[in-house]
């Protein structure tokens, strides 16, 4: 039944903050199972298979498996095809979705297709959100994070460059955001 569904995913999600990721899994998949029995696009199926993923990318040998690494590659791929199906091409989980993608291949070495997902990312919340809003930011910031992992320093700087004055008016000249921003510049100065 969908509750039950609903409570799983709960239950799930304090695992993952109680960094008993394990332990999340299978019942993430416990719950995706009943969501898929009924709409596997729903909003809440939706959310749950990111955080499926999210557990899954921080369980002990993730790194070594290539199987698992496919799997979850997989199941992003599809929750960015199903969030587009059910909120539309232009919506901002869609470039949540893409985002995670990003970070994925990132992680796994994979630069060129997280640059490509971090990049589509980026343009998306641009033209729904605008330049300014904080996940357009984000996405902005991974984007670099991914250019600069590609050697591609003018670029990544100049997307630093772009959101550091952004970042300063929102959170002020001493807190971690820009902070975060002036580092990875002198980064890119560095290279």
């Amino acid at each position: 039944h969908w509750d039950t569904a609903e409570a799983l995913g709960t239950l799930a999600t304090v695992k993952v903050y109680q960094h008993a990721y394990a332990d999340a899994v299978p019942i993430f998949q416990e719950a995706q199972r009943i969501f898929a029995a009924q709409d596997l696009d729903h909003p809440s199926s939706l959310s749950l298979q990111n955080n499926l993923c999210f557990a899954i990318e921080r369980t002990p040998g993730f790194m070594h498996d290539e199987s698992l690494q496919f799997e979850v590659i997989q199941i992003r791929k599809d929750n960015i095809a199903a969030r587009r199906r059910r909120l539309g091409e232009e919506h901002p989980n869609v470039g949540f979705a893409l985002d995670n993608l990003g970070v994925l291949y990132r992680k796994l070495g994979r630069h060129e297709e997280s640059a490509q997902y971090h990049q589509e990312a980026e343009q998306l919340r641009r033209k729904v959100l605008g330049d300014t809003h904080p996940d357009t930011i984000e996405s902005i910031n991974n984007h670099a994070n991914a250019l600069m992992s590609l050697e591609r320093y003018a670029e990544a700087e100049q997307l630093c460059q772009e959101i550091l004055p952004i970042e300063r008016e929102r959170y002020g000249e001493d807190h971690r955001q820009p902070l975060r921003v002036w580092f990875r510049i002198g980064k890119v100065r560095e290279a």
